[in-house]
């Protein structure tokens, strides 16, 4: 019995899959509309919705957020996961808090410039290559990470132990993603059914010295 296994490289709506596919048909990091082709997919909203809760433990209390590309999946879900925390908080979203950048650490930088001009003292930034950006600008500007501000990042990529202090970031779970992908496969291979259409694999928090309530805790 053959399958077919569609991994892209970003999440995406994928709207050129045929509708009737002979053969078991898997999407992974990425979905389609047809309830019959099963999709993995990372669930940035919990995860991102997490992140903020962690970042609500420390002292400060006026969140901003460095944010992807606007017409990003992995932007929207995580922007939707961190609006959740705050309204949970009963504290209100302001969207003057959040600036779009490009996933890219120069954009973490001129992120980093915008929010702290504002009094942010608590940043989530949804991926580590601008928290790279945020430290840099932290750096020339004498703020202390882990001290003066608290940071959260997003994928936790080999480098964000690197950085000093070593930053707290929400683990991107590939791994699981595709063995969830080929569990399904199997599944599809015996003739079962799958019961979900959407399937999500949940972000760990990895957390290091960048955070306020993370002094020395899980130095991975």
């Amino acid at each position: 019995m053959l399958g077919l296994f569609l991994q892209a490289l970003h999440c995406r709506e994928l709207n050129c899959i045929p509708k009737e596919i002979p053969i078991p048909f898997v999407c992974a990091y990425c979905f389609t509309n047809n309830p019959s082709m099963p999709s993995v997919v990372v669930n940035d909203e919990k995860g991102s919705y997490d992140a903020t809760l962690e970042l609500l433990k420390s002292p400060g209390r006026n969140l901003g957020v460095i944010a992807g590309a606007p017409d990003s999946f992995h932007m929207q879900a995580r922007l939707k996961g961190y609006q959740k925390a705050l309204y949970e908080n009963n504290i209100p979203f302001n969207p003057d808090l959040v600036y779009y950048g490009d996933w890219e650490r120069q954009s973490g930088y001129e992120g980093a410039r915008f929010l702290l001009s504002r009094g942010v003292d608590t940043i989530l930034s949804m991926n580590d290559m601008m928290a790279g950006g945020l430290y840099e600008y932290a750096d020339d500007h004498g703020i202390r990470i882990g001290t003066d501000i608290s940071v959260i990042g997003f994928d936790n990529r080999d480098f964000s132990v690197w950085f000093r202090p070593k930053l707290t970031s929400m683990g991107l779970p590939l791994h699981q993603l595709g063995y969830r992908a080929a569990e399904l496969m199997i599944t599809l291979l015996r003739g079962d059914k799958v019961p979900e259409h959407m399937n999500y694999v949940e972000c760990p928090i990895i957390l290091r010295d960048s955070i306020l309530t993370a002094q020395g805790a899980n130095e991975c």
